[in-house]
């Protein structure tokens, strides 16, 4: 993800995008998903909430860590998402 951010500007002349525009300050975006405490997901189910999530805020083809855990009374997944797009350089509009 670094890596993405850091080659932002080569990302988007090789695909043809105009590098005007404000510098991203926040490149990544970290959220949860979380589930009651008497729910117990399949890993296929929360791995399609990750997903499905993904998809709602427009960053189903972003670079994206997904970690699932149970160190509260709860399951819940931490997602932390590139808001750069990995071939096109733009960010994300969240």
């Amino acid at each position: 993800m670094t890596e993405t951010y850091w080659n932002q500007d080569d990302l988007k002349a090789a695909s043809g995008q105009s590098a005007r525009g404000r510098k991203n300050t926040k490149p990544v975006l970290h959220y949860s998903l979380s589930w009651h405490k008497d729910d117990n997901p399949t890993p296929e189910e929360t791995k399609e909430a990750a997903a499905a999530s993904l998809r709602v805020l427009g960053l189903r083809d972003h670079e994206a860590l997904i970690a699932p855990h149970r160190d509260k009374d709860h399951m819940h997944l931490h997602i932390v998402v590139n808001a750069v797009h990995p071939e096109t350089g733009l960010t994300a509009r969240l």
